[in-house]
């Protein structure tokens, strides 16, 4: 996800809040939220499997599942305060959450806008609203210097966006986030559906 692409550009930021995290006993179920709770210097019980990079400050945390399908009983046995997840799954995660008979967490990663409301809510939820908003800042930055150089082009690409999943694609819309940030960029999504973030190939 190219949200992984603009955290990692982040600098991690140290701890200046007083920090009450041993309370937390966090686990993400998504790439992009680890990568998240990392800039906001967030320790994790722990993690998704994934063939991505993750921080290496989670090295040694215990993998817990795919995003779609985290394991159960491997989450339990993590005795997690919270187990976050993104609305765009939320419907599938509902099961998930009913047996681990937990509340569910659901963060909007949709949209860049998204991103960065969420990332308050994590500031906030977590007591990293300092951390939170240097994330945040530093993104405006980059946004801002994106649409500067987009602004002086004279024409925009036309782009379609494919997304490999397995046995088939995807083509990402502009309600998708990575379509949000081809129109930030100054790119025209060919696909003009607007009911849904993406669609079979």
């Amino acid at each position: 996800m190219i949200s992984v692409v603009i955290l990692t550009s982040c600098q991690s930021s140290s701890s200046q809040e007083s920090t009450k995290s041993g309370e937390f006993r966090i686990v993400p179920t998504t790439v992009a939220l680890t990568m998240t709770l990392d800039k906001l210097d967030l320790p994790i019980v722990g993690k998704p499997t994934s063939y991505k990079t993750l921080p290496n400050r989670y090295k040694d945390v215990p993998e817990i599942g795919q995003p779609m399908e985290p394991n159960v009983e491997a989450v339990k046995k993590l005795k997690p305060t919270h187990v976050l997840s993104v609305s765009t799954i939320k419907d599938e995660m509902q099961p998930f959450y009913k047996q681990l008979n937990m509340k569910g967490y659901f963060y909007d990663f949709d949209s860049l806008k998204g991103m960065q409301k969420s990332i308050t809510q994590l500031g906030d939820q977590f007591n990293r609203k300092a951390q939170a908003k240097e994330l945040n800042d530093h993104l405006n930055s980059v946004k801002q210097k994106i649409e500067n150089k987009a602004a002086k082009q004279k024409k925009h690409p036309k782009v379609l966006i494919l997304m490999g999943v397995p046995g088939s694609y995807l083509v990402a819309t502009d309600k998708s986030y990575i379509g949000d940030l081809v129109k930030i960029a100054g790119g025209e999504n060919v696909i003009k559906v607007k009911d849904r973030q993406y669609i079979s190939s």
